[in-house]
């Protein structure tokens, strides 16, 4: 059996972007949403309303908010332009069979910097 052995790229030879300076930060929250609703019964209300929630057609107001704290905050992690699956991505975790590639895109080459242009290892690479 013959099987195509796929290799990780040298992530010094990928475009990348440190998003020096972006943390994502993890909020939890919860409130009390008051709502009115025109329906046939109580329990065709209901339906109605849950229906809202699934559907994340309930909005929470300031005002609205009972308490609210951080779970974390956590540097951006470097994201690498890569082909996979013959699509253009960034990511943060390489894959074996991933590519290297060029953006084609203006959005992509204004937030790619390419590899001759690269700042030493960043902490998160």
């Amino acid at each position: 059996m013959n099987e195509e052995v796929k290799h990780t790229p040298d992530l010094s030879a990928l475009y990348r972007d440190e998003q020096a300076g972006q943390f994502n930060v993890e909020v939890h929250v919860s409130g009390t949403v008051y709502l009115t609703v025109k329906a046939e019964d109580r329990e065709a209300a209901r339906r109605q309303v849950e229906a809202m929630i699934e559907n994340d057609e309930i909005e929470l107001f300031g005002s609205d908010i009972d308490d609210a704290g951080i779970n974390y905050v956590r540097p951006c992690p470097t994201m690498y332009l890569v082909m996979r699956d013959g699509k253009e991505m960034g990511v943060s975790h390489v894959q074996p069979g991933d590519e290297p590639c060029t953006p084609t895109s203006e959005y992509m080459a204004s937030r790619f910097l390419p590899p001759a242009t690269q700042t030493p290892e960043s902490p998160h690479g």
